[in-house]
């Protein structure tokens, strides 16, 4: 099991209606030792103000 920390740096609305989040994430293990550190993008798609699906870029 891990225990991620995942916090938005940069969010961008993109032409097609999706959404791109860039987001500084620190994983650890169950004993707190860091797995990794860094930025991931996230992307979401949205319709009718729902989430329909994210990625991760």
């Amino acid at each position: 099991m891990i225990d991620p920390i995942v916090k938005p740096d940069k969010i961008t609305d993109l032409e097609d209606g999706e959404v791109e989040v860039l987001v500084h994430q620190i994983v650890k293990d169950l004993s707190g030792n860091e797995l990794s550190n860094g930025q991931v993008k996230h992307i979401y798609t949205i319709q009718s103000g729902l989430i329909q699906k994210m990625d991760i870029a």
